[in-house]
């Protein structure tokens, strides 16, 4: 429970499913970082939430235990 705060950040592998709840979930500043989309390429964005709560989107391959920690 963040106490209606939201989350810092949010792993997003599902995609076109899961993505506007995603969004949803971050907290102002927070960082979704997506690198699937099992269940679709596209997701829908709110363009306001982005930059009212000045969010960050990353999308990564995934490809090297490196990557992921520079992304996050």
């Amino acid at each position: 429970d963040t106490g209606k705060r939201g989350v810092d950040v949010v792993l997003d592998s599902v995609g076109e499913a899961t993505f506007t709840g995603c969004v949803r979930a971050l907290a102002k500043g927070g960082r979704l970082v997506v690198y699937g989309a099992t269940t679709g390429p596209n997701g829908e964005l709110d363009l306001r939430q982005t930059f009212w709560k000045q969010l960050e989107v990353i999308g990564t391959t995934m490809s090297s235990r490196g990557e992921f920690e520079e992304v996050m």
